[in-house]
């Protein structure tokens, strides 16, 4: 909770430093998406990276600020906001090869891969028998809920998966609760909060401890195709951070990471390997974490 509070100040303090300066000419307004209350810590860290990429090209390409924008839309609807001048310059997400012809990807991973471990959040009725799964032709006869425009949808349904598609993404809990899916794969750095977040409503969702899937997963800024000199500068920027060890440095204390470090902690964890449509992601070394598996 500590360091939560000590991230949301220092991206308050960082925020304030910009407004003060917004007077000055030839700064650069970047819109980003605003706070999401239902994964605060996620969006509190995504915007940090985002200042430390830009601080650190500042000397290079100028003095910028940020201006949050309130979109309160799927996923697939907020990125369509990067092609508009008036809507947003750059948003994080899960790649995919349609986003990556529609936009630009920035291909550093934000999470050096940890998206694509996933920890089955379920409801507690079907903690044993999830718990005991051994491979993916058994879990295949279980339904699994995910977002209607995730990218993992599309990769769960490449492995003959039964996937449910929902829209909204506190309608997923509700179902895992209520039985309507059997399983919701999260992330392992996004399960504990949101476990913790939801189960104050819905008392009977559990997860499931010995049972990780796990499939290459590159979550990337995003920007539109008319805005090669910000896709430059992330660009020169997050490749500074990731091959500097700042990268590994700002997820370990974000309260993101609370949980998933040290990353040998999985190494006993039953894994579900998944394929993918295409080829994601670069082998550089220095972009990944090796989480032992």
């Amino acid at each position: 909770m500590l360091k939560g509070v000590k991230t949301s100040l220092y991206l308050c303090v960082l925020l304030i430093s910009f407004t003060s300066i917004s007077q000055e000419t030839n700064i650069a307004t970047v819109k980003v998406l605003s706070s999401n209350a239902n994964q605060q810590d996620s969006v509190d860290y995504f915007k940090l990276v985002l200042i430390h990429a830009l601080n650190v090209t500042e000397e290079k390409y100028g003095p910028y600020q940020l201006e949050n924008v309130d979109l309160p839309y799927s996923q697939e609807r907020s990125l369509s906001f990067l092609d508009d001048p008036n809507g947003l310059d750059v948003m994080h997400t899960m790649t995919n090869q349609s986003r990556e012809e529609r936009y630009i990807a920035i291909k550093v991973p934000l999470l050096k891969g940890l998206m694509g471990h996933r920890r089955l959040l379920t409801n507690v009725s079907n903690v044993g028998r999830l718990n005991s799964v051994k491979n993916l032709d058994e879990l295949r006869s279980y339904i699994a809920c995910q977002g209607t425009h995730w990218p993992d949808s599309d990769i769960l349904e490449y492995n003959e998966m039964i996937v449910a598609r929902v829209l909204k993404f506190e309608a997923m809990f509700d179902m895992v609760s209520r039985g309507r899916c059997d399983y919701f794969p999260r992330a392992i750095q996004e399960i504990t909060p949101e476990f913790e977040a939801f189960r104050k409503d819905h008392p009977n969702l559990a997860i499931v401890p010995d049972v990780m899937l796990q499939y290459r997963s590159p979550t990337y800024f995003f920007v539109g195709k008319r805005n090669l000199a910000l896709a430059q500068r992330l660009s020169e920027g997050l490749s500074t951070l990731a091959e500097s060890g700042q990268l590994d440095e700002l997820i370990k204390q974000s309260p993101i990471g609370k949980g998933v470090f040290p990353l040998s902690q999985w190494q006993n964890t039953r894994i579900i390997r998944l394929d993918t449509p295409t080829a994601l992601g670069t082998e550089n070394p220095n972009y990944w974490f090796d989480v032992g598996l």
